[in-house]
């Protein structure tokens, strides 16, 4: 039997309060039935944030500057929306 990790569940509305912290524009869509996309424009940058309901840690981030550079961490988000 696999033992149960005891990991932090991500909820769409933390990643929206530090977007606004930040005073970082955002728009949400939701194109599945149970995750919803937040998509941030930085100049020269597109961020798109996967949130899904029933996963833990359930955390998609794609970023994208021309080309996609990497899936980034939700730390090197919060970092990148920081600066």
């Amino acid at each position: 039997m696999k033992k149960k990790q005891n990991k932090t569940r991500i909820s769409v509305y933390d990643v929206i309060e530090e977007l606004k912290r930040t005073d970082t524009y955002f728009h949400l869509i939701s194109t599945l039935p149970y995750a919803i996309t937040i998509c941030v424009a930085i100049p020269g940058q597109r961020i798109e944030i996967d949130v899904y309901e029933d996963e833990i840690d359930g955390i998609q981030i794609a970023h994208f500057t021309g080309e996609e550079v990497s899936d980034l961490t939700l730390t090197e988000f919060y970092k990148l929306i920081s600066e």
